[in-house]
């Protein structure tokens, strides 16, 4: 026991420990097993485990000089209970670890606090289930100087309270090159890793089932450049936020040579709704009735503890019960579900009586569940009873006239309407679905979350894709495969967006709001949104797109191929074929000013063109569909078959 160093204290020349344990020694300040001052420490395989230290450096602590922990070291449990670094502290050092592992530290502090370092994890290394329950960085925190990691394992790494569940860089340099990255968390932002100011470097790396509780399931950066040569990014979550895999805010990145974003998600959604109804409706009293209510779940993904309240007006004595795929509480109006599974329904039916005469309405509302509802509005239903007695009730209708009684006939009777919005009705057409979040999903679900770019996530920055494949990721909302707001995005080479899905917002493969595009030699396939199931556009965009091909894109509102606004477009020599929308099958469009030339726009359909018995058809513009441009060059087309 040491006040410094508590196994070891180096100063200048070299040291070594070759095949050594360092175990269970503590300091009083720093450096429980390890305090190197300006010389080099060479550890050889071996234990260092147990150690502590109060102030820092709980397993070593090191002042310039160098560290190296060689093949077989392992760094485990040790403890700074009120300094940082409990495994290591690194202030102006240079520090190698290869083939070591660095695990199962937890607690306030890092495993590893870096401080204008080099720190470099070699080939073999490995960070397994180190935990930090306060700040940022679940592993690995450097601020200044530069982290590499090659042929490093990082898993179960977590930050229960903050942002990078392996590693948070704040104004440095990192380097990730053959790494993979996969299971770690983060409460709050980079499911993995977290990146302000300074540049990332990504290559040949794996990031694979991360998640963050808001944005960058995988990464998160602010205020960087990142670029990204190879390698795959899949099936991370964003579980509250935007940016499945990457979120970007305020820098740049680029992604290249065949990197796959596969399989990532912004938010984890669970549409319920929830009906009420009862019967009889015109009870005598004390004649039973029967109220139903019935929650389902219209997805995309299963959710739990879902609890939905209701209380019987006074007037209606509680008699039983009946719940299907749940549990009731009589005395708190609760029914409980555990589980439900996207498109799974439960039920519940309350018996009771009638105990006087009047009107009585019983309002049923979901109170939780465990996901995010991204459509409120039916969240909530009631169902009314009329009480009175036979002679009454007779008297009552005998009041009514026939005209009172009938007359009344529905806009859209005979209207076949497959779209998920109520579209309005429109001289016959249909109006496209409401680009506000507000609109079509309520004010509570708009204010509250904002799940954007299945796959990535560019906020006030640039984007630049080359030879990339983002497949099948999803958004709640806008921006399926990739979203960009207020950015530069430039598509070049042979960029594949496929299967990728924004569930209840625009822009399947791509969305991008403000700034400018540069989309070309894209292919576009298989995405789903409600407006531009392949690509969205608008609020002031410029967006040129050329020479690239929309296939088999759905939407079920407007633009199914492409849809875009905004001041200015350029749509040359693309192939937009067998997409779908309510209107503008292949394309919807309405720039200010659009020059469309050269394009192949065959066999698309607008899914809402259902004759109905008056001859009319609902929905437009099978192959184009043209609003609101007061500039259009329309030429040099083909437009056949749709």
């Amino acid at each position: 026991r040491a006040a410094l160093g508590g196994g070891v204290y180096a100063q200048a020349g070299a040291f070594g420990l070759t095949g050594s344990t360092a175990a269970n020694n503590s300091a009083t300040d720093r450096g429980g097993a390890l305090f190197v001052a300006g010389g080099t420490v060479i550890v050889g395989g071996g234990q260092v485990s147990g150690n502590s230290a109060p102030n820092g450096g709980g397993g070593g602590y090191a002042i310039g000089g160098g560290l190296h922990l060689a093949a077989g070291t392992v760094l485990e449990n040790n403890t700074a209970s009120d300094g940082e670094g409990q495994g290591l502290y690194l202030l102006g050092t240079s520090a190698i670890l290869t083939g070591t592992t660095v695990q199962n530290h937890s607690g306030k502090t890092h495993a590893i606090y870096a401080q204008d370092s080099f720190l470099r994890l070699g080939i073999g290394s490995r960070l397994l289930n180190n935990s930090l329950t306060s700040g940022d960085g679940g592993a690995i925190y450097a601020s200044g100087g530069g982290v590499e990691l090659e042929g490093v394992t990082a898993t179960g790494n977590s930050a229960t309270t903050g942002n990078g569940g392996v590693l948070s860089v704040v104004t440095g340099t990192l380097t990730v090159a053959g790494s993979t990255l996969t299971q770690n968390s983060a409460s709050a932002n980079g499911g993995a890793l977290y990146v302000v100011g300074g540049t990332a470097a990504f290559s040949l790396s794996t990031l694979d089932s991360n998640r963050a509780g808001l944005n960058g399931g995988a990464v998160y950066v602010r205020g960087s450049a990142v670029t990204v040569g190879g390698g795959s990014v899949s099936s991370n979550t964003a579980l509250n936020g935007s940016g499945g895999g990457f979120f970007v805010e305020g820098g740049s990145i680029s992604l290249a040579q065949n990197t796959r974003v596969a399989g990532n998600k912004a938010g984890l959604a669970a549409e319920l709704a929830i009906s009420a109804d009862v019967s009889p409706r015109d009870p005598r009293p004390f004649q039973p009735i029967a109220y139903d209510i019935s929650l389902s779940n219209n997805g995309p993904e299963s959710t739990a503890n879902v609890q939905v309240g209701n209380v019987l007006p006074i007037q209606l004595l509680y008699q039983s019960h009946t719940a299907n795929g749940g549990t009731f509480d009589p005395a708190t109006g609760i029914f409980s579900v555990t589980s439900l599974a996207n498109g799974g329904s439960a039920k519940l039916t309350i018996n009771a009586i009638p105990t006087q005469e009047g009107t009585f309405t019983d309002t049923v509302e979901i109170l939780r569940q465990d996901l995010y509802d991204p459509i409120t509005t039916n969240n909530s239903d009631s169902a009314r009873v009329t009480v009175s007695n036979p002679a009454e009730r007779q008297a009552t209708q005998g009041r009514q006239t026939s005209g009172e009684m009938g007359g009344a006939t529905s806009l859209l009777a005979g209207y076949a309407l497959d779209s998920v919005y109520g579209l309005l009705q429109d001289g016959g057409y249909l109006t496209p679905a409401a680009d506000s979040l507000q609109a079509r999903l309520g004010a509570r679900a708009a204010a509250t979350l904002s799940a954007n770019g299945g796959g990535l996530a560019v906020y006030g920055g640039s984007v630049t894709l080359a030879d990339v494949v983002l497949d099948k990721n999803q958004a709640v909302f806008d921006g399926g495969g990739l979203y960009a707001s207020d950015s530069q995005v430039l598509l070049t080479g042979n960029n594949t967006f496929s299967g990728n899905g924004a569930s209840f917002g625009s822009g399947g493969g791509l969305s991008a709001i403000g700034g400018t595009a540069v989309v070309q030699t894209a292919t576009f396939q298989g995405n789903s949104a409600v407006n531009g199931g392949g690509l969205y556009a608008t609020d002031g965009f410029s967006v040129t797109v050329a020479a690239s091909i929309f296939s088999e894109n759905s939407a079920t509102s407007s633009g199914g191929g492409l849809y875009v606004l905004g001041q200015a477009s350029r749509l040359q020599a693309n192939t937009i074929s067998k997409n779908v929308a309510g209107q503008g099958g292949g394309l919807f469009i309405g720039s200010a000013q659009a020059i469309v030339s050269g394009n192949t726009i065959d066999q698309n359909r607008s899914s809402l063109a259902t004759t109905v018995s008056k001859g009319r058809a609902v929905g437009a513009g099978a192959g184009v569909y043209i609003i609101g441009t007061a500039e259009l060059g329309f030429f040099g087309n083909r437009v056949t078959n749709n």
